[in-house]
Parts: C-alpha cells; structure tokens; sequence
C-alpha cells in the first residue's frame, strides 16, 4: 500500500491514466464487489492467504495491465500473486467495471428517444461542422489483434477470426460524437465480416431502421461500405474511371469532416490503453470484457465532467507532482 501511494502522489496520471480523485471515485465504486463484505468471508481470506487484497491495489493492477504493462510486473509491484493474478485479481475487477452501474462508469449509452441528449450530441458536431445538421453519431468498424482462437473456443470456425489488415483479431462496430463520447459499442460478428455485415445486425442499426427510434431529424454518418437510408448516411463511393460531380464531392467533404470523429476515437483509445498496442491472449469470450471495460474506462476519463471542486482537486495535485519534481531536482543537485 505504501508503494502505491507513492506512486499516486508521483506519477498517477501516467501510470494509471487517470486523475487521484477519479481513482478515489473508482475504488468506491468498485470496492464493495472486489473485497469481502461479511466477517465470514474476511476470515475466510485470512485464512487461506493472511488477508484480504484490498481493491485498490486490484484496480491499481488491472489498470496497470490495461495501460500495457506485464501482468508479472503488476503482480510484483501490489505484492498479489502472480500465478493467480489473471484469476483473483484482473478479471475481477474487470467484471466489476462491466458489471457496475454506478453513473459515471455505466456511461455507453444511444439516447435513442432522449431528444434533449440528443441535441447535445448533434451539438458537438455542429461547432466544427454547421453546413450538416441532424448527426447525432458517427460510427465505423475496427478491431484489435488477438491470438489465433482455439478451435473449442468458436465452435470449430478458427478462420473467421483472421482479417486482411489485423491477421487474427476481433472485430466490433463503435459510434461516438463530435466530443469523441462513446454511445454504443457491439461485438456482433467474427472479425472477418465487413463491417457492413457486423452493422446489419447490430443493435444501433434495428433500432434506426426497424423500429424508427430515431427523430426524423436526426441521423448517424459512416463511410461508403454502410448501406445508404434516410437516417444513415454514407458517402458517395467514387468510380475507377468517372470523378465524382462538384455536388457528391462537397457531400463527402462534409460528411467526413464529422466521421472523422470515430477515428480519432480509436485512436485515442489505441494511444491511451497500452493492452491494445501487441496482440492479446486471453480466452475468446472475455474480448469483450476487455472491449467494454476499456470503451468505459475511455468515457469516464475524457468526457468527465469537471466541477469547481474537481478543478481545485487538480490543481492541488498539480501542485504535490511540481514539489516533489523539486526536490527531486535539488537532492539530484546535491548528490
């Protein structure tokens, strides 16, 4: 424990990505799911171990992991096992952070029906965008390295795991706004499926074009290998031999100036979550575990809202990293 409060006073937001208070708000919200709650089950624990791994160094690990450290050097740096460490620490807290419903983690939402949310969301399009109103959502499809499943695990179809562009991966379709806020997050296919394909069956898709859930007004954007509807627009593929005319042309320059958004989104992800820079190798059911914690987490720390309290929170935090960088400069001085 004393490790990791020094660590949390030095370098939090770079080990961690994440603020101190947003940790604090995080171990409150998960602790009650990841330590045990009755006297029965503490002694349980002390019984078998000497005690009970406290949930913040749980979550300290896992998010350690995520952010693209060894499982063995998490393991090593909050004294819990590492033979274990998949078992009792990482998937844990990772099904608490899917499994918890606490407001500023249970935060991947479409407000199908909410016109007020949804006008924020065409909002943030419009302050970058105003020649294209009614986009509510931008989304495409994208995937991340894995290991080549075993055959046990997709019922003997280990091909449809293997794409052109990623080798072996697992594909997923993702809509966000002009804020880069994650709305939706569906795995409904293998990673070999275009993303036309995995969007024709997805939730976001039969919501808009099934059950008309959408307002006239509002639509979502893709690119050019979605299917073209009143609500959900693509841009103009361009022939091999024929240009585009001035009209179609200014449509998709448009158009992608807010697509752009979900780009950006994976990007973000992939720079701030160091688990998605090599392939992974866990079981194939818990990918999209591993999907939706990391789409949670992404929401929770780039779309906080920042308060008056959050603000001085920070700044004070700013405050103890530029001291102690100080006295790390004068006893280096000095030495």
């Amino acid at each position: 424990m004393q490790l990791h409060s020094r660590a949390l006073v030095d370098m939090h937001k770079c080990r961690f990505r994440m603020w101190r208070y947003q940790f604090d708000m995080l171990v409150d919200a998960l602790r009650q799911a990841l330590e045990p709650q009755t006297d029965f089950a503490r002694q349980c624990a002390i019984n078998s171990s000497g005690s009970w791994v406290r949930a913040e160094l749980k979550i300290a690990a896992t998010l350690r992991v995520l952010a693209g450290g060894s499982y063995l050097d998490a393991a090593d740096l909050y004294a819990v096992s590492a033979s274990s460490f998949h078992r009792n620490t990482f998937w844990p807290t990772v099904l608490a952070i899917c499994n918890c419903k606490h407001c500023f983690l249970d935060n991947v939402h479409f407000p199908f029906e909410d016109h007020q949310k949804l006008k924020k969301h065409e909002a943030s399009f419009l302050k970058f965008q105003k020649h294209f109103p009614g986009t509510v959502a931008a989304g495409d499809g994208c995937a991340f390295r894995i290991k080549r499943p075993h055959t046990d695990e997709v019922e003997g179809d280990v091909q449809s795991s293997y794409t052109r562009k990623y080798a072996w991966a697992y594909g997923f379709i993702l809509f966000c706004d002009g804020d880069l806020n994650i709305m939706s997050v569906e795995a409904t296919h293998v990673a070999s499926t275009n993303d036309a394909g995995m969007y024709a069956s997805s939730d976001v898709h039969n919501a808009i074009f099934n059950d008309k859930r959408l307002p006239q007004w509002a639509h979502v954007v893709l690119d050019e290998a979605f299917g073209c509807t009143d609500q959900e627009l693509v841009a103009w593929a361009q022939g091999k031999k024929k240009a585009l005319s001035t009209e179609k042309d200014a449509f998709n320059y448009f158009l992608s100036k807010q697509r752009q958004s979900v780009e950006r989104v994976f990007g973000v992800m992939v720079n701030r979550f160091g688990i998605l820079w090599r392939q992974m190798s866990f079981s194939f059911d818990r990918y999209k575990l591993i999907l939706v914690a990391l789409c949670r987490f992404d929401l929770l720390l780039y779309a906080f809202l920042l308060t008056d309290i959050n603000y001085e929170i920070i700044r004070c935090q700013v405050a103890q990293l530029y001291q102690s960088g100080q006295r790390n400069r004068s006893a280096r001085k000095e030495v």
